[in-house]
């Protein structure tokens, strides 16, 4: 970009973003966007800017007294507390959630004993499955 060709479109975003006054604009381009500020297309667009740009100076930031300060502090959360802290039976509820989970399984995987001499019974014994040679699958 020559130091005398700046885009409108750049010129714009150069103004909203940094205001009317130069010396706040980037160095790089301080010198096209001088050029571009004196083109008349550009006036309205500066004469708004310079308007926000005093409001802004104007403004005065009004801080909180240490009284309002003190007492946001006092009603804030500890910051080393945390929330297992707060509520001690969560371990113990998870504890107990995987117990009842570990029976459940446990009660689905393992076959009943069976009745003796019933011959459709699902209960092996140790050696019926080792001396069946198909791992105890009928």
């Amino acid at each position: 970009m020559t130091n005398d060709a700046m885009k409108p479109e750049r010129f714009s975003r150069l103004v909203e973003a940094y205001g009317a006054d130069p010396a706040r604009w980037p160095k790089a381009e301080r010198a096209s966007a001088l050029v571009a500020a004196a083109e008349p297309r550009n006036a309205a667009l500066l004469a708004e800017a310079a308007m926000l740009d005093g409001w802004l100076d104007r403004y005065e930031a009004h801080l909180p007294g240490a009284d309002r300060i003190h007492a946001a502090a006092a009603g804030a959360p500890d910051p080393g507390a945390r929330l297992l802290d707060a509520v001690p039976w969560w371990p113990g509820l998870g504890l107990a959630g995987v117990g009842a989970a570990g029976v459940l399984v446990g009660a689905l995987l393992i076959r009943q004993p069976a009745a003796a001499g019933d011959p459709d019974s699902y209960a092996w014994s140790y050696d019926q499955i080792l001396d069946s040679g198909d791992g105890g699958a009928r």
